[in-house]
């Protein structure tokens, strides 16, 4: 895990992140080169333009944090509350160059989703989160935040299928991980990574969850991680097992969460 530096990199780079999007060093390691994690994975194909996917269009409208809407029985008999594809504006942490917390900033946030099943194996699907956020308010060079995605029925992070992605010695993709969920009585194998594009002040976050064709309990979310969040968040080994999304110290009303249907 690692916070975001917010230098002018004007190169694209591709993260596969080990506890999602969120950063906690300047210098990034855990890069994936785009093509060759296509290729390794035999997955990688535009959603935006595919002719097969499903795109749900932003809204323009401006849309703040705690303006939902839509409310539906989720995990674990919770009511869960679902945002539109839109524009909002969430609070991340601000940190130094000595990784001092600096307080909060706020950060705009625009979001995509769609769907397709063009470039995937037969029987399975691949379900895309685009976060196109600004991050210019932020006032120092590093800054923190939760970006992941979970099971709508069971309320289990895909944590766990993010972090068993295999890296080569030079950071490409070799080995798309996977997770097993049981969804009554019944085993789901999901797959996620999460790309990003830096390009400061405008950082682009690809959430890819990659699940079986008539599955449609994709969940993502994103918000705020306060600094004490992140030391504790650090100490969870998603490596050994699967864990409920309210079991983590970042477990929060504070994110939005997204839903495609």
């Amino acid at each position: 895990m690692k916070k975001k530096t917010i230098c002018l990199i004007m190169t694209i780079i591709l993260a596969a992140a080990v506890i999602t999007a969120c950063g906690k060093n300047k210098n990034d390691t855990d890069v994936i080169n785009g093509a060759d994690a296509s290729e390794a994975a035999d997955t990688e194909n535009s959603a935006a333009t595919d002719g097969e996917a499903k795109d749900i269009a932003s809204e323009s409208t401006e849309t703040e944090a705690d303006e939902n809407n839509g409310t539906q029985a989720g995990y674990i008999g919770e009511a869960l509350t679902f945002s539109s594809p839109g524009s909002y504006t969430l609070s991340f942490a601000g940190y130094d160059e000595d990784e001092n917390p600096i307080g909060e900033f706020e950060a705009k946030i625009d979001v995509e989703l769609s769907e397709t099943t063009d470039g995937v194996d037969a029987g399975m699907k691949k379900v895309v989160g685009i976060f196109h956020m600004d991050i210019s308010e932020n006032g120092g060079p590093m800054f923190d935040y939760w970006l992941s995605a979970f099971d709508y029925y069971t309320g289990t992070s895909f944590e766990t299928a993010s972090v068993q992605n295999v890296l080569s010695a030079d950071e490409t993709l070799t080995e798309l991980g996977t997770m097993e969920i049981e969804i009554n009585g019944e085993t789901v194998t999901v797959s996620m990574i999460i790309k990003e594009e830096n390009n400061y002040p405008d950082m682009v976050e690809t959430v890819e969850v990659y699940c079986p064709a008539d599955y449609d309990g994709t969940v993502f979310e994103i918000g705020q991680l306060t600094p004490e969040e992140y030391n504790e968040l650090i100490a969870v080994d998603f490596s050994t097992g699967n864990y409920i999304v309210d079991e983590l110290p970042n477990y929060s009303e504070k994110k939005l969460l997204f839903r495609y249907q």
